[in-house]
Parts: structure tokens; sequence; C-alpha cells
């Protein structure tokens, strides 16, 4: 059965979270927070997924090529703009 999680992220530069999903949706603002919006799937194992969240302007140090940009997040009546890319992890 198939239908449409969401997962909060902390607004730290790193981290990993294991989702039911191979497809990831978007992300988006909901209450403060950065949520990710995937497709849950109840015939799979959990995925473990790495995302970096960036600021506008803040130095990128991770392999920016290695993982996919999802979208820009807007928080706070848009006066912080946070990038969000994921991978999956190996």
């Amino acid at each position: 059965m198939k239908s449409v999680y969401k997962y909060n992220l902390d607004t730290t530069d790193n981290q990993i979270i294991e989702i039911q999903s191979e497809n990831i949706l978007s992300v988006n603002e909901q209450y403060g927070n950065i949520v990710v919006y995937a497709l849950f799937d109840s015939d799979i194992k959990p995925i473990r997924y790495e995302f970096n969240i960036k600021g506008t302007g803040h130095p990128i140090i991770f392999e920016v090529d290695n993982f996919n940009f999802l979208g820009t997040v807007k928080l706070y009546d848009g006066n912080l703009m946070f990038h969000v890319f994921y991978k999956k992890c190996s």
C-alpha cells in the first residue's frame, strides 16, 4: 500500500533518516519546520537517506554533485532560506 507521508528535518547541516520510500517527492515549510514528503511504500524496507541543508551564501562542504537538489524552504517569513539536498546512503 502506498500513501504520502511527511518527515520533519532538523535545521542542521547533515542528517540521516530512514524513510520507507524510494520516491522522495518534495520539501516545504510547515509550522516553522522543514518537512520532506515521500511516497510511503509498505512493501519495502526503510531506506537510509542523507540530507544536507544549507542556508543561502553558506559554504557547501559536501560533494554536492553526489546529491539531488530537493528544493528551497523559506522560514521565519523569508528571513531564512534553506536549500535541501539528499541522496540514498550506500
